[in-house]
């Protein structure tokens, strides 16, 4: 799954923090249900517009950013922009 197609950053949408796509919804909420154990559909319940899909991207997301948090805690920073990701792209 590539969360990228479901997961946006917008400078003007939320102070630019991730949410799901043509929505308002974080990322930070979705986790914040999950990690109090709330399941996927009292998610859906409480976010109508929202699809399991959605959901499961932002545990990919999630984890994504766990490995990047890990290469730049290591140094690795310059090695993992050359080879794994365009951040400008990112931010589009």
């Amino acid at each position: 799954m590539n969360w990228q197609e479901r997961i946006s950053i917008n400078p003007n949408i939320c102070y630019g923090k991730p949410c799901i796509r043509r929505t308002r919804i974080m990322v930070s909420i979705i986790l914040d249900y999950l990690g109090s154990g709330e399941s996927v559909d009292t998610i859906m319940l409480e976010y109508p517009g929202l699809k399991k899909e959605d959901v499961n991207t932002v545990l990919s997301y999630a984890a994504w950013l766990k490995q990047v948090y890990s290469i730049i805690s290591k140094g690795g920073w310059w090695l993992y922009m050359k080879n794994e990701y365009d951040f400008e792209n990112y931010l589009r």
